[in-house]
């Protein structure tokens, strides 16, 4: 999806995953006569993307078949021009339903909207007025409004008629909490460490402040690799949080990572750590940060698969092996019968897919030469055509990338949004009186 404006068609159908086939042909036609009149009249831009928000069930896991088989019935509705013209820009967004409060409609839709913010940052948003069930269409209406700004379009569909009113509206908060909000949005845990801190020294209540502090401590160390400061701030939160399965499977995490080198969970643990940071930077379109990433992957990949590929005890790695003789060493052991295990993780490391895009890294500042990073070059070089939305490249990669660790017997998670829903939730019911008890004390200086 590239610019324009991007319509956010919400669904009134709530789906159960479970079921093998829904019936979504009178929300298809629906919206197959929107678009018909949106090209009847000549002052009302045809979308330029499409966006299905779709309400399940909070908890339910969502497969890529339950996307796929949504867009396949949409598409059956459309006319074959549509189709043609919506072709690998029309996605599905799911959307766990979290009860019956407006504020919790909030805190689920904002982490989900903002990432189309940074998708799509010179697109208008559209948003048809009255559809989509009541309470949902109400949260998506004032998080448009918050997020998206005069980029917000509400439209108006009566009869034959499609009316398109912009929204001239800026706004402005100074309030301490949604700049933490911002923070976690954009995944800057070092500023939001500084400002937990200074919350920390303005209100001194340590019971609501003081386990933010160290989970967004111990998230921004990971970012940066430091392991031993990781553990120091986890030690300190997992004492004050309740055993939930989240905080579990961190602590399984943190104490996988501090293994050495050579102990097979520690090493799966940082190549899964890898991944998570690289979906991390894919949303931020930080792609510096995530081509250092992919490129240090390839190499545990191959170190990994060369230690715990074969039969038996693990072994050490040669020593003093560049990466491509440590590739083609693996590549001998598995024609011999040495290595037998980790065909999908191998074949992935040494695709030409993931070769030519890191072939861009290594001519580059963050390699042996000079040239900088365009975010279409790297995409065409990993899909292997150009021309195709940049959205639906990273898609493939994250696909590639899921298949590849459930070879390895890991899992693609999203981990670090898990952790940002996590510390808004806990900050929702505290953190307003905190609040109002900071603005008091700036105030007074």
């Amino acid at each position: 999806m590239e610019d324009g404006m991007i319509l956010n068609w919400l669904m009134q159908t709530k789906l159960e995953l479970g079921k093998s086939r829904w019936n979504l042909d009178e929300e298809s036609k629906d919206l197959a006569r929107f678009l018909a009149h949106c090209k009847k009249q000549g002052s009302l831009s045809f979308p330029s993307g499409i966006y299905l928000w779709v309400i399940v069930s909070s908890g339910q896991s969502i497969s890529d078949a339950a996307r796929s088989e949504i867009v396949m019935q949409v598409h059956k509705q459309l006319s074959a021009e549509d189709r043609n013209r919506l072709q690998g820009r029309l996605e599905v967004m799911f959307v766990g339903n979290p009860g019956n409060r407006l504020t919790d409609w909030l805190t689920r839709l904002e982490p989900m909207m903002h990432r189309l913010s940074v998708r799509h940052p010179f697109a208008s948003f559209g948003q048809i007025a009255g559809k989509g069930a009541s309470l949902f269409a109400h949260a998506f209406l004032l998080e448009g409004f918050r997020q998206w700004e005069d980029r917000y379009v509400s439209l108006y569909w009566q009869h034959d008629n499609v009316y398109e009113c912009p929204v001239e509206l800026h706004v402005y908060s100074h309030n301490w909490y949604q700049v933490f909000r911002q923070f976690l949005m954009d995944y800057d845990y070092r500023a939001a460490y500084e400002w937990v801190r200074e919350q920390l020294s303005l209100t001194g209540h340590a019971s609501i402040w003081e386990p933010v502090l160290h989970v967004v401590g111990m998230l921004g160390d990971r970012l940066n690799f430091h392991d031993g400061h990781t553990w120091e701030h986890w030690q300190q939160a997992r004492k004050m949080l309740f055993p939930t399965e989240l905080v579990q499977s961190t602590d399984r995490i943190v104490t996988d990572l501090r293994r050495v080198e050579g102990e097979q969970a520690g090493d799966l643990a940082r190549i899964q750590e890898l991944f998570r940071q690289m979906d991390l930077y894919l949303e931020l379109d930080d792609i510096p940060s995530f081509m250092i990433r992919f490129y240090r992957s390839r190499e545990a990949l191959l170190q990994y698969i060369y230690r715990y590929g074969r039969d038996g005890a693990p072994r050490d790695i040669p020593e003093r092996l560049t990466l491509n003789e440590l590739a083609e060493l693996v590549e001998e052991e598995y024609a011999s019968g040495g290595i037998s295990r980790f065909a999908a993780a191998y074949f992935y490391s040494r695709s030409k897919n993931v070769a030519d895009t890191l072939l861009l890294r290594n001519r580059s500042l963050l390699g042996h030469g000079r040239k900088g990073f365009k975010d279409r070059e790297i995409w065409t070089e990993y899909t292997g055509y150009a021309g195709g939305a940049i959205y639906r490249s990273k898609l493939r990669f994250e696909r590639d990338a899921a298949l590849m660790l459930k070879d390895l017997g890991a899992q693609w998670d999203s981990h670090y949004e898990e952790w940002n829903h996590f510390l808004l939730e806990w900050l929702k019911e505290g953190g307003a009186r905190d609040g109002q008890e900071i603005a008091a004390t700036r105030s007074g200086e």
